[in-house]
């Protein structure tokens, strides 16, 4: 926590001071001009309470004295350090009230799940649904310099495209809404010293220390090294390569824009057109072409990389997408098409960690890897957990890969606490399922065909944590909001 935690009864005055020190000529000329054309919009700021956010939302309510009666600031409460996490939404109210701008709040449901992915979607879900409640158009964030470097650093191990190494972008449009970022010119250590200068409090979250989040130890161990091991300023060398990224990935996606219409019959896409591209717009083309049946999220690369292999040598196939999705290559035409019968027949169908799978149930089925720390070794272990919607299995278990599928004739299934394997059918029976509910709920398996769960059941004895694992593999099965 700064040191200046207490709200000023001068703040006001201190704000008039920090703006003639850090005017908007600092701040990013896009997102200036992007605010001046929604001046009249309601616009909100996401404030943790922490540095950057409190200093975009002071420099927002110093330069654009209009905007006042329609700026909103937003605190979502991650409830995950206890009165400390309640204080700090307390504070940022307190500033709100200060500056006499409306302000508004949420604390997250009680999850067990602490991982960086659930805490950003618990907080953009938020965001989103404040915007649509209040009719507003634009949410203002605090990312700066190093949450640049940092991006770099996070993503590239997992492989990246351009658009990938361009976040996070100074506008950033979300479906009707806009994100925009005007601090991504100065660094961390800019940003406090600006607020120190001018006595201006700000509250230090204790989590950002943690080497829990593996964005905590890319900052404290890795960009600091890089930083001292460069051999010039390295965040004004990450800034440049940004803006150079982002300038030739709009060059792309305009040719690409131009591409599609000449490859594209509407409804198919016609190879001999393609081929006279290069690799990386095909790429885009079907990417684009494929997300508009499917979540931008689910177009995963690697379904791409076989798409464009089949491509490159011509040969008819046919793939499975997604429960409702397959692509077909025939005779020199790409087509998207439904598998047959679908809401009934599944077949089986890779689980991928990480993606969401929407089922014709009206569930969705997801697999991911979350770290665990002792607390939550102890209520899996102890059996504290939703075996309807949730379960915790080993990351060595499945590791020839994760499928699901529906019951077949003949499953067996030793769930862990019983005395052995029982048949599936027997198991859903005596649990008084009805006929649907059998039919519909899905069966994680490995690449083997052996069950590894059944969402209302525990987990296969041979895929249970031992409580030796720091890192495990979380599958949950709930009801699909969309």
């Amino acid at each position: 926590m700064s040191q200046l935690s207490a709200i000023p009864q001068d703040l006001r005055e201190r704000v008039g001071k920090l703006y003639k020190d850090l005017t908007l000529a600092e701040c990013h000329s896009s997102v200036v001009e992007h605010l001046n054309e929604e001046i009249n919009e309601n616009w909100m700021v996401a404030c943790s309470g922490g540095a950057d956010s409190m200093l975009a939302l002071l420099i927002i309510f110093a330069a654009f004295p209009r905007a006042r009666k329609n700026l909103t600031v937003l605190h979502f409460n991650h409830l995950l350090r206890g009165e400390e996490s309640a204080r700090d939404n307390q504070f940022v109210q307190d500033i709100a009230n200060s500056l006499e701008l409306n302000f508004y709040s949420k604390s997250a449901q009680y999850s067990i799940k602490t991982d960086e992915g659930t805490l950003r979607e618990q907080r953009r879900d938020f965001f989103c649904e404040t915007m649509e409640k209040f009719n507003a158009r634009v949410l203002i964030q605090g990312h700066n310099l190093d949450d640049i470097a940092e991006t770099f650093l996070w993503r590239i191990p997992r492989g990246v495209g351009l658009e990938g190494l361009v976040a996070p972008r100074p506008i950033q449009v979300n479906k009707e809404f806009t994100f925009v970022r005007p601090l991504l010119h100065l660094s961390r250590h800019e940003i406090r010293k600006r607020l120190r200068d001018h006595a201006i409090p700000w509250k230090e979250d204790e989590s950002n220390e943690s080497d829990q989040y593996l964005r905590n130890r890319l900052r404290k161990n890795t960009l600091s090294k890089w930083k001292n091991d460069s051999d010039r300023n390295l965040l004004d060398g990450v800034l440049r390569t940004r803006e150079l990224i982002d300038e030739q990935e709009l060059a792309l996606r305009e040719w690409t824009k131009k591409a599609y219409t000449e490859c594209s019959d509407e409804k198919n896409l016609l190879v001999s057109k393609m081929l006279q591209n290069p690799r990386a717009i095909n790429r885009k083309i079907i990417t684009h072409w494929l997300s508009k049946n499917l979540e931008q999220k689910l177009v995963r690369q690697n379904n791409i990389d076989h798409i464009l292999n089949h491509l490159s040598c011509e040969a008819d196939f046919k793939m499975q997408i997604s429960l409702d999705l397959s692509v077909e290559l025939s005779k020199g035409v790409l087509k998207q098409c439904t598998p047959a019968d679908s809401g009934k027949c599944w077949g089986r169908l890779h689980l991928v960690c990480g993606v969401k799978i929407y089922l014709p149930s009206g569930f969705c089925l997801k697999a991911e890897f979350i770290k665990v720390d002792q607390r939550l070794k102890d209520r899996i272990l102890s059996g504290m957990i939703n075996q309807d919607s949730n379960a915790y299995i080993s990351t060595i278990s499945p590791m020839s890969g994760l499928l699901f599928r529906q019951r077949e004739k003949g499953d067996r299934f030793h769930s862990m606490g019983s005395n052995g394997s029982k048949k599936v059918k027997d198991s859903m029976i005596d649990k008084h399922w009805g006929q649907s509910r059998k039919n519909n709920t899905p069966i994680v398996t490995n690449s083997r065909n052996e069950i590894l769960w059944i969402p209302g059941f525990p987990p296969s004895k041979f895929a249970c944590i031992s409580g030796e694992e720091e890192e495990v593999i979380r599958l949950t099965y709930n009801k699909s909001e969309t």
